[in-house]
């Protein structure tokens, strides 16, 4: 049965079932009561005795529908899900008297069970449910409904049941804890796979409009790198196409059809869309452009998007420059670019077809190997995060690198990429575009913050990012910031040190045995220190000897072993000799540096494929970033969880109270008894009074300041007194929850660091006063601003001088929990970081 109302866009979320199908989820209104009837009509006896606990007469029907179909309030809920035009579930809650609490109920359509579409109702459901202050869903559930049960075990970590009656009670609690955000991110990874499956396995293949350059380009890459499954060119004219058969038409394909590549004008997407719907096509690669130059194109993208979700189909695009996978059991090179890189562990999305032209150009210059690659061009539906989940689990990613102009769902990415950090390494050089408005310093700010406590390796430039690539794809990460640096050229060993110095990484003086085993094999080095300098007569023995004596000394964490490359010392011979140490000492980060040869390497040096670079400067800075990402590693950056003297509870009734009578800027009083909640201390009026610079010897002058943000969620900063709040330099930012770590690194990257460095004391009570204030921030999301105007360090202790605090219901904000896809209109999402700031 169809329905045939559709609402405003920003009512609809779309969301991934469990078998990577797409379903709408919306509020019930009026108009869909034909179709809810006819659902409860199609059902079978079991179906409908698991949810009225008896085979229901037609009066018991009508009456759930006349209830699910009344209008939506702080009372009572109720949304549906639909596949394309086929309602597939339905799900309400009806609060049980002025409290917390409401009775839930759920319906799936028969054939619809197992795909995970209740618990997105429900996620759903309990989102909505949680804006108006419900916090605890409740039902009765008969022993044999274990999909209904397994439901809500599912979705909360609290969640209890209790049989009686020969009925189970299960009440379950909303909720952000840690336990429930994994189960939902890996119900997350799990419906991403599935649904991304076609883009990357796909078993046949049909080019959209193969006579014509764009998809001539396209048909002629994939047949060249040998794509293993079936090509169907589809031309309308029925022009051959190198010997192949042309059809013209996707109905004219003898059997259903995985991935399209559609090459066809902005104005012909939508018709071969639909006419790979018919052909069972699970997935797009939108190589046209045109869709984002004008008003009309990106309605019409807004349309072909609709479409696609309609029909289950997931859309790379449009503007991209294609899709790339190098398993040799699929062989997909899916994009216009003629060079195709070697296989690796290495998976890339990059957003400008500029970009990722650039990256598959290094990645075939320097050896490096790819895994796959996404060009996600205008990302209309594929993003970043959907391929950071599906990256999580695949077996060949080893690690991610992104190139992205913007973060639509910030604080979604964050956590779907430090847990894909904590797995496989993440590399990413962030846009300059602010995801929506203009920037002011703080979005930048944000997003470093952001990227750093996810432990993303931060690269300057595509090159410095695939160099960074290949050490931490194929060799073992460094166990520290020590760097041995041996070669035959004082130039190259300059280079070398000078890299390691402005990247902090550490030349560890070269211990005595060390030297022995060197001068053993050579008297012609002229240097011993670290760098060792064997000179330009040092013969392949030599390497190979003195390589070894570095690396069983234990001395170091990292080898680097830069060549200048002659036509007297041939470097072949002496990669050959360095081949079985490289692989000797396998636990060891070795790279290669040949200045000056201009031969073949292949993909990197012995059996472990070390890799080769062409100057001292870049294989530095590589195996610097591999060192940050091992430390970060090794320091696991957790929440602060003993946090004494906290009253949530209270905190949150003041500040319902406050906001019931009063928004915006707050009494003093009122202000002081929500920190004071947290911990948090401030002068007393007359203590205000009284002059307060007097503390011996003069105390560091600090702000700190929290922001709620539409799509970061709250900020932390921490600044010296008087910045400038209109360009924030000069501040540290750190978006919420923050780390433990995070405190000590913000006021170290102040200016007046080394003032608060002589005070130990000072420093630990500033670090706990910004975990209390970032703790309270996420607590309370109404707080949108909370000014400390006057922190004072000293030996006296930490004063806080004076608070300003401004309260203001929760907008809709992006919920970087719920489950859903990005938008079908793109102007549905927050568009502007600040819309005004307290300290401007």
């Amino acid at each position: 049965m169809t329905t045939h109302h559709r609402p405003a866009v920003s009512e609809i979320a779309d969301a991934l079932t469990v078998d990577g199908g797409i379903v709408s989820i919306r509020p019930i209104t009026a108009r869909d009561r034909r179709a809810i009837s006819a659902l409860y009509a199609d059902a079978s006896p079991d179906n409908l005795r698991l949810r009225f606990f008896a085979r229901p007469g037609s009066a018991t029907l009508a009456a759930e529908v006349d209830r699910l179909c009344r209008p939506a309030s702080d009372r009572f809920l109720a949304l549906l899900a639909c596949e394309g035009d086929r309602l597939v579930g339905v799900a309400s809650c009806e609060r049980m008297g002025d409290g917390p609490r409401a009775e839930f109920a759920v319906f799936i359509a028969d054939h619809d069970h197992g795909r995970g579409i209740g618990t997105l109702l429900l996620e759903h459901l309990t989102a909505r449910g949680r804006r108006l202050g419900i916090t605890e869903f409740v039902g009765e559930v008969l022993p044999a409904n274990r999909g209904m049960l397994r439901v809500a075990h599912d979705l909360s970590s609290r969640t209890m049941t209790h049989f009686d009656r020969g009925i189970v009670d299960v009440s379950l609690h909303t909720g952000d804890d840690e336990q429930t955000r994994q189960a939902i991110d890996e119900r997350d990874r799990t419906a991403e796979r599935a649904s991304l499956q076609p883009l990357f396995n796909p078993r046949s293949v049909a080019v959209i409009d193969a006579g014509h350059s764009t998809g001539r380009e396209a048909l002629q890459t994939l047949r060249e790198y040998g794509f293993t499954g079936r090509l169907y060119p589809i031309d309308p004219a029925g022009t051959v196409v190198d010997g192949l058969v042309v059809r013209r038409s996707l109905r004219d394909v003898p059997e259903p059809v995985d991935l399209l590549v559609i090459a066809v004008p902005a104005d012909q997407v939508a018709a071969a869309l639909t006419d790979g719907a018919a052909a069972g096509a699970r997935a797009a690669i939108l190589l046209s452009a045109g869709f984002e130059d004008t008003e009309a194109g990106r309605h019409r993208l807004a349309d072909v998007l609709r479409l696609a979700r309609s029909h289950g189909i997931r859309l790379v695009g449009p503007n991209s420059l294609g899709v790339v996978n190098t398993d040799p059991r699929v062989r997909l090179d899916a994009s216009t670019v003629p060079a195709s890189p070697r296989a690796g562990g290495l998976s890339v999305a990059a957003q400008s077809p500029a970009v990722a032209a650039k990256v598959l150009e290094a990645a075939v210059c320097t050896g490096t190997g790819v895994s796959t690659l996404v060009a996600l061009g205008d990302k209309a539906d594929v993003s970043g995060n959907d391929l950071l989940a599906y990256w999580y689990d695949d077996p060949a990613t080893r690690a991610v690198a992104l190139f992205l102009e913007s973060y639509g769902n910030p604080r979604k990415f964050a956590r779907t990429v430090s847990s894909l950090s904590l797995r496989k390494p993440v590399l990413a050089i962030a846009g300059d575009r602010p995801p929506g408005g203009r920037d002011d310093g703080l979005h930048t700010a944000a997003l470093d913050a952001m990227l750093g406590q996810a432990g993303v390796v931060r690269p300057r430039t595509i090159d410095e990012s695939l160099d960074t690539a290949r050490i931490l794809t194929d060799q073992p990460l460094p166990s520290g910031t020590r760097l041995a640096i041996l070669s035959n050229s004082s130039d190259l060993c300059r280079l070398a040190a000078d890299t390691a110095e402005a990247v902090r990484l550490r030349l560890p003086a070269t211990r005595a045995c060390t030297r022995r085993q060197v001068a053993r094999v050579t008297s012609q080095a002229t240097s011993m220190d670290n760098p060792i300098d064997l000179s330009g007569d040092a013969i392949p023995v030599t390497f190979a000897s003195a390589a070894s004596a570095v690396a069983d000394s234990g001395s170091a964490d990292m080898l680097l072993i830069a060549v200048a490359c002659t036509r007297a010392n041939r470097p072949d011979l002496i990669l050959a000799a360095l081949g079985p140490v490289v692989d000797r000492y396998s636990d060891l980060p070795i790279a290669i540096v040949l200045s000056g040869y201009t031969g073949d390497v292949g993909p990197g040096l012995g059996k472990r494929h070390a890799p080769i670079y062409h100057d001292p400067e870049r294989a530095v800075r590589a195996l610097a970033h591999a060192a940050g990402y091992a430390d970060w590693l090794r320091h696991p950056h957790v929440r602060h969880a003993d946090l004494p003297g906290i009253d949530k509870d209270g905190a949150g009734a003041t500040v319902s109270e406050a906001i019931a009578t009063r928004t915006g800027r707050q009494p003093r009083q009122l202000t002081a008894r929500i920190l004071a909640a947290y911990g948090i201390t401030i002068l007393t009026p007359i203590a205000f009074g009284m002059p307060v610079r007097h503390h011996p010897p003069s105390p560091v002058e600090l702000v700190a300041t929290v922001i709620r943000d539409p799509l970061f969620g709250s900020l932390v900063l921490l600044g010296p007194s008087g910045a400038h709040g209109d360009t924030f330099d000069g501040w540290a930012v750190r978006p919420a929850p923050m780390t433990e770590a995070d405190p000590r690194q913000m006021w170290r990257s102040l200016a007046c660091a080394s003032l608060l460095s002589t005070r130990p004391d000072d420093t630990a009570a500033l670090e706990n006063l910004m975990l209390r204030l970032d703790r309270l921030a996420e607590d309370h999301p109404e707080i949108a601003e909370l000014t400390l105007n006057l922190v004072l360090a000293g030996t006296n202790g930490l004063t806080v001088v004076d608070a300003e605090l401004r309260l203001a219901p929760v907008r809709a904000e992006t919920d970087p929990l719920l489950r859903r896809l990005s938008p079908a209109d793109k102007e549905s999402q927050p568009r502007q970081i600040l819309k005004e700031h307290p300290l401007m």
